[in-house]
């Protein structure tokens, strides 16, 4: 439990320069406050004290680890500052993308324009992420991006998190292109929600960066809506709850429906949100567009607003 997790880590109420955060799938994490000469602390990760070290939870740390590393240069991704075994220090952030609607309230600027800076932090950070490599290529599938996996950074930005689900591809030197990925359950039958699980996945066909840019549009409609994709319109909430409707919508192409609010909105910002969520959520992989391409869009309609 909690209580156990400060024990056996040396939790102090007295010096209060860890603070128990919150419990993931492997690890417990913490926040390390800045102590009277530091502004800002830093979150540490460490492995889970109802967990044993094992060779498969230490690979996920380390990819985890190795593509922050090679992301450092991103401004949309998360900074790592140490790592050592199943324990990493990372930037910290005020709160994933879930938060965004009453963190930017807050503040008196959750606006159509802070949604469409939003949306363009999501683009950047998927964009960056496939071209970690320039010459080769997309190298990492993230495979896990979704609200929960972006963190608001004190000063509004998005930053891409979490790279410890990531599959490092392989290159396919005969036939000169990236090999394809393939997961071993299709979307929903690991038990996570299938709702943000491109179409491939759900089709049980290989994986590539593509999945990723599909994540960008699923981002993008919880953007629009503060809510997740098919939970948003009366007809698609009548399945929304059954992962195995869910996989066959998605297999079929039909995307999720927008409230007629937003559907019919004439804003310049929603309208760029809105036409790049679709163009992100295209059908097929081969067509469906790069992040980068995505993210180019919305960094044009922000230019536009902001010259008027």
């Amino acid at each position: 439990d909690v209580n156990s997790s400060r024990r056996n880590s040396g939790y102090s109420d007295a010096t209060a320069r860890l603070t128990f955060l919150n419990r993931g799938g492997t690890r417990d994490i913490w926040k390390a406050n800045g102590s009277s000469t530091e502004r800002i602390g830093f979150v540490l990760k460490t492995l889970r004290t109802d967990k044993t070290f094992s060779e498969a939870t230490f690979e996920y740390q380390r990819i985890d680890a190795l593509a922050m590393d090679e992301l450092t240069s991103s401004t949309n991704v998360v900074d790592v500052h140490g790592y050592c075994g199943q324990t990493s220090m990372n930037e910290i952030g005020v709160g994933d993308l879930h938060r965004a609607e009453k963190y930017f309230s807050k503040h008196g600027n959750y606006t159509s324009l802070t949604k469409l800076k939003l949306a363009r932090d999501v683009a950047n950070a998927v964009a960056d992420l496939q071209e970690i490599d320039k010459e080769m290529g997309p190298l990492i599938l993230h495979r896990d991006i979704g609200p929960a996996n972006m963190l608001i950074m004190p000063d509004g930005r998005l930053k891409l998190n979490d790279f410890n689900g990531a599959t490092m591809m392989y290159w396919d030197y005969a036939n000169n292109r990236m090999c394809g990925y393939r997961r071993t359950e299709l979307c929903g039958q690991d038990g996570r929600r299938a709702d943000i699980r491109s179409p491939e996945e759900c089709l049980g066909n290989a994986l590539s960066e593509k999945s990723d840019t599909y994540s960008i549009g699923a981002i993008l409609f919880s953007i629009l809506t503060n809510d997740r994709m098919y939970h948003s319109h009366k007809d698609d909430r009548k399945f929304a709850s059954d992962n195995a409707l869910v996989r066959e919508v998605i297999r079929k192409g039909q995307g999720p429906r927008l409230p007629s609010k937003i559907e019919e909105s004439n804003d310049t910002a929603i309208i760029a949100i809105r036409t790049t969520m679709r163009q992100a959520l295209i059908h097929d992989p081969v067509e469906r567009p790069t992040a980068r391409s995505i993210a180019t869009l919305l960094e044009q309609a922000l230019l536009e607003i902001n010259a008027k």
